[in-house]
């Protein structure tokens, strides 16, 4: 297991896109950061121009270094006690 993890690591920050099992479906993931990468997965999903796809983030952090959080996430986020 751990070489798998390590060879899509390896293809992510190659610019690759990788497929991953979850508890129920696959997902299809790139590294944010790579607006090429997730150009690709928008087209292999036939994604409509400009519908944003979803973010999976260990922190909020992580989600600022590509996306601006408005201020309905921010107040949403602060209800749920994750941010002061």
């Amino acid at each position: 297991m751990a070489g798998r993890v390590e060879a899509a690591a390896a293809a992510l920050r190659r610019g690759g896109v990788v497929a991953y099992p979850t508890e129920t479906f696959y997902g299809i993931g790139a590294l944010a950061r790579d607006g090429a990468a997730v150009a690709r997965i928008a087209r292999a999903k036939g994604r409509p121009e400009g519908k944003a796809l979803p973010l999976v983030a260990a922190d909020r952090a992580m989600v600022e270094e590509v996306a601006e959080v408005g201020p309905l996430a921010a107040r949403t986020q602060a209800d749920a006690g994750l941010i002061a």
